[in-house]
């Protein structure tokens, strides 16, 4: 695979992540080490992707329904496509988490949170949720209880706990700053880090906050003077004081689109235009994030060739043991396999 490396200095002028004045920021443009366009006689459109380095792949289907698992060469090794509304039936389901042996699965059609087993894709168990859940990403607390993203206008409260039973245990959730236009601009995604510390980013607001497993904040960042982040602020904000593209003041101006943790470092995919000038977009930052402090460490720009290149992936999964990024093709719906490269020391 071949990677180009640009280097480019940005100037804060802020009090952000890090009190950081001038930080220099290594762009890094990946080819595609493998492109997957089609999987045997698996049909697909829009996909949610996870890896390990010992067991291959693993591809989540919404429409058709199933969940499958591949070698490292895309050959299906199983396939679990039994859809309808059951207790061991897929229905659109959007979101998948690696648990051990275990692979959990978020079927949001039928609400409920499905257990398959990691090495054939056996059936294990099935959980209805006790209130709707959005469908963004879920993680499962060292505790063994899982946490949900809700949509809360009146309390801001997004996300849920639930116990390995189903049970509801409480809502949480925080209050960014209010800036700017726009309905629902606390709209948020979430992650846990290694202790069950709960890292809310904000899909339309520019911070990320940082609360302890108890609901109690520890640290909040402000991403808005990072060039990438500003960018593609002014831009959604610029669309609806505008109107452009038909966004009114009602409009949801998100711009951070999807968000994974690993291992002290927070992935965003991201909108990064300049009006409707998508020719230099970037599609994915990464910092270094803990309670002492965020950082912009690393931005990826794809060159797949494709419009792709463009866009932010319709959805991407960092493998940090297999050092491979897996993303799935806005524009195109192509699987792309990325080599990451290990950062100086």
């Amino acid at each position: 695979m071949k990677i180009v490396f640009f280097f480019f200095a940005i100037v804060f002028l802020f009090s952000s992540c890090k009190e950081i004045k001038n930080k220099e920021v290594t762009v890094l443009e990946l080819i595609p080490e493998k492109v997957i366009s089609e999987i045997d006689s698996l049909f697909f459109v829009n996909v949610n992707l996870a890896s390990t380095k010992k067991d291959g792949n693993f591809i989540l289907s919404q429409y058709p329904s199933y969940i499958a698992k591949v070698n490292s060469s895309f050959e299906k090794v199983w396939i679990y496509d039994q859809e309808g509304e059951g207790p061991m039936d897929l229905s659109y389901p959007e979101q998948l988490v690696l648990d051990g042996r275990n692979i959990s699965i978020l079927d949001h059609g039928n609400q409920s949170l499905k257990i398959f087993g990691m090495d054939s894709g056996t059936f294990m168990s099935s959980l209805r949720l006790p209130e709707p859940v959005m469908k963004f990403r879920f993680s499962k607390s060292t505790k063994g209880t899982y946490f949900f993203s809700v949509l809360d206008f009146v309390s801001n409260n997004s996300i849920i706990e639930v116990d390995s039973s189903g049970n509801l245990i409480r809502h949480l959730g925080t209050l960014f700053p209010e800036t700017g236009v726009g309905s629902n601009r606390q709209m948020k995604y979430f992650q846990l880090d290694e202790n069950d510390n709960i890292i809310f980013v904000g899909a339309s607001l520019p911070y990320i906050e940082i609360v302890d497993y108890k609901g109690g904040n520890q640290k909040r960042y402000s991403l808005e003077q990072y060039e990438p982040i500003k960018r593609a602020l002014d831009s959604t904000e610029n669309d609806i004081k505008t109107n452009k593209r038909g966004m009114g003041t009602n409009s949801i101006p998100s711009y951070i689109i999807d968000a994974q943790y690993v291992k002290g470092r927070l992935y965003l995919s991201f909108t990064d235009r300049i009006g409707l000038d998508r020719s230099k977009a970037r599609n994915l930052l990464e910092f270094k994030i803990s309670t002492d402090g965020c950082e912009l460490s690393r931005v990826f720009k794809f060159n797949t060739g494709t419009q792709d290149d463009e866009f932010h992936p319709q959805n991407f999964f960092v493998d940090e043991e297999g050092e491979k990024l897996l993303i799935q093709g806005l524009i195109t719906k192509n699987i792309y396999e990325f080599k990451i490269p290990k950062e100086p020391t």
